[in-house]
């Protein structure tokens, strides 16, 4: 290699990556100085897979007329979306003809019952298969 000026101070390359020489850097673009400094710490490199699941409150209304499922999302954990559960039937308790279960609710006047269930949002209960059908035989 060729030395830029005779004043320059020639570089002790420890291999042709490295060069350890600080006047060689000053003449050179800040860009390619930084190439040549020593790295402070290794690089080590993470990869994080992040997996969001989002729960659904599902609430099932079934009257002797209708039966309907409706979606409440956005709960971030089971555990949120249980305690919106407990709170609903918290509310129901002030109404002389609901009668309280685990997860549902039945109003005695109308005959109408509203079961809450939390699922992932990947989980839909409406697109649950039925059971088949049995075939008569043939004669």
């Amino acid at each position: 290699w060729v030395p830029l000026k005779p004043s320059t101070p020639q570089p002790t390359c420890v291999s042709r990556e490295r060069c350890t020489n600080r006047s060689i850097r000053g003449i050179l673009s800040s860009r390619y100085a930084a190439d040549l400094e020593e790295p402070k710490q290794p690089m080590t490199k993470f990869c994080y897979l992040a997996v969001m699941i989002a729960w659904v409150l599902w609430i099932r209304t079934q009257s002797p007329k209708a039966d309907s499922w409706n979606a409440l999302p956005g709960f971030q954990s089971r555990e949120q979306c249980a305690a919106n559960i407990k709170e609903k039937l918290a509310v129901w308790r002030a109404f002389k003809d609901a009668v309280i279960g685990e997860n549902t609710v039945t109003f005695t006047e109308n005959n109408t019952t509203m079961t809450y269930i939390c699922l992932t949002d990947a989980d839909d209960p409406r697109r649950k298969s039925k059971p088949p059908a049995l075939k008569e035989p043939v004669s």
